[in-house]
């Protein structure tokens, strides 16, 4: 066996182990809520769907006060990107990914060379079950920053959802340059 050969597949496990990580450390945790104004506010709501464990899960709530600090900031000066992007990231945190992809819009408007920002609309995208725009908006992130981690992290996410030939194919096949640039398939 050829000492290279080792080191292929000492890299190839290692990266397999840190994506299973990522992946792992990204799944959604149960949310206890323990706040008195948001128990009497839940239990005068229609009840949740159970989560795994039979406890039911709420999103988190939107800060209504940071929401209306950011609009001010927005609103007194336009061409800042920064408060659209806390918008969105509040919107974003209270999982209500619509709003959230507006203001991410309308941040790459003043910031169109964010890649941050790009990606984080991406996400959005998916989480409202649109892959193909994710993946789009991947791909402009990777115009802005090819070796974005978080972008290409998200990237093989978006296709894991697709049947395997056809992500595998994707991933390691075109984008290979981009995932592998030293030895491009």
């Amino acid at each position: 066996m050829k000492p290279e050969s080792l080191v292929y597949a000492a890299a190839g496990t290692l990266f397999g182990v840190i994506v299973g990580w990522i992946l792992g450390a990204q799944q959604a945790t149960l949310r206890v809520t323990t706040a008195p104004a948001t128990v009497a506010a839940d239990a005068q709501s229609p009840p949740a769907s159970p989560a795994p464990g039979g406890q039911s899960q709420q999103p988190p709530q939107l800060d209504a006060a940071a929401v209306q600090q950011f609009m001010k900031q927005a609103a007194a000066d336009p061409a800042s990107p920064t408060p659209k992007i806390s918008l969105g990231n509040l919107y974003f945190d209270a999982e209500r990914y619509p709003e959230a992809a507006q203001w991410y819009e309308d941040a790459l408007r003043g910031d169109p060379k964010n890649a941050d920002v790009s990606t984080d609309l991406g996400v959005s995208y998916y989480y409202m079950n649109q892959p193909d725009k994710a993946l789009a908006q991947f791909d402009k992130s990777l115009q802005i920053n090819p070796k974005h981690v978080k972008t290409l992290l998200n990237v093989v996410i978006c296709y894991r959802q697709l049947p395997t030939r056809v992500w595998v194919q994707e991933v390691f096949v075109h984008r290979s340059g981009v995932l592998f640039p030293m030895h491009a398939l």
